[in-house]
C-alpha cells in the first residue's frame, strides 16, 4: 500500500540539509523505493513518482560527495525506511557542495 504522501519533496531535503548539524537525520522516505520509483511496480502517481526519484537522486548525491551518509532500516516486507545522515561540511573534496548543485545545471 502507497503511503499518504511523500514526507519531504527535494526542496524540503534541501532545507533541511542547509540548515542541518552534522550527525542530523531526516527520513526522506518509507516504503520500498526501487519499486515505489518503478513506472510498471509503483502504487505511487506519476508526481509522486517523479518526486520520490529527484529526492532520492539529491541524498545519494550528497551522499556520493562525502556531505551525508543513507541509512534504512526495516520494517518487514517491502517495508523501509530510509534516513540521510548529514556529514561534515568539509569533506575530502572540498568543493563537493558545489559539484553536486552544478550536476543539477548540466
Amino acid at each position: 500500500m502507497p503511503p499518504e504522501g511523500l514526507p519531504v519533496n527535494e526542496k524540503k531535503l534541501c532545507a533541511w540539509f542547509g540548515g542541518a548539524g552534522l550527525g542530523d537525520r531526516l527520513v526522506y522516505y518509507r516504503g520500498f523505493l526501487a519499486r515505489d520509483r518503478s513506472a510498471t511496480a509503483s502504487q505511487l502517481s506519476r508526481s509522486d513518482q517523479a518526486e520520490l526519484s529527484r529526492v532520492a537522486r539529491r541524498a545519494l548525491a550528497l551522499a556520493e560527495a562525502g556531505l551525508a551518509r543513507l541509512t534504512q532500516h526495516r520494517f518487514g516486507p517491502d517495508d523501509y525506511e530510509y534516513q540521510i545522515i548529514v556529514g561534515p561540511r568539509v569533506p575530502t573534496h572540498g568543493d563537493a557542495l558545489l559539484r553536486v548543485l552544478a550536476a543539477e545545471l548540466n
